[in-house]
């Protein structure tokens, strides 16, 4: 009866042990399943940060390049209204040059034709 005891003791510690080893081999396995899976959502996560990153200094450069966009142009337009208003100065004066030598003509014109008229009441006046 002990023999016979030891022996079923022996194969139940054989079996135990078997089952153990199964067990562990799980456990192993889905370990390094659940591992391997943690490790693919880190490199996810690493991805969509240098995604996020990526975009933001784009977002940025873009921003900064806008803002440099508008500073260029605004130049240039206060450039070209500056021109404009020397051009229509100059213009404006041209201008007022030209009405005062018109002036000045018409003025002499008046001044001759009285004159003539004057000559000619003068002769008129001798006949």
């Amino acid at each position: 009866p002990v023999a016979l005891r030891f022996q079923r003791l022996w194969r139940e510690l054989r079996q135990l042990r078997a089952q153990n080893a199964a067990e562990l081999q799980r456990v192993e396995t889905s370990g390094a399943e659940a591992l391997q899976r943690a490790q693919e959502v880190e490199r996810q996560v690493e991805a969509m940060h240098q995604e996020q990153l990526a975009g933001h200094t784009s977002l940025k450069d873009a921003y900064s390049h806008a803002m440099l966009t508008i500073q260029e142009h605004s130049a240039e337009v206060r450039l070209q209204v500056t021109r404009q208003k020397e051009e229509l100065a100059q213009d404006l004066h041209a201008l007022h040059e030209s009405r005062l030598k018109s002036t000045e003509s018409e003025a002499g014109d008046v001044k001759q034709a009285q004159h003539v008229a004057n000559s000619a009441h003068k002769l008129g006046g001798e006949f």
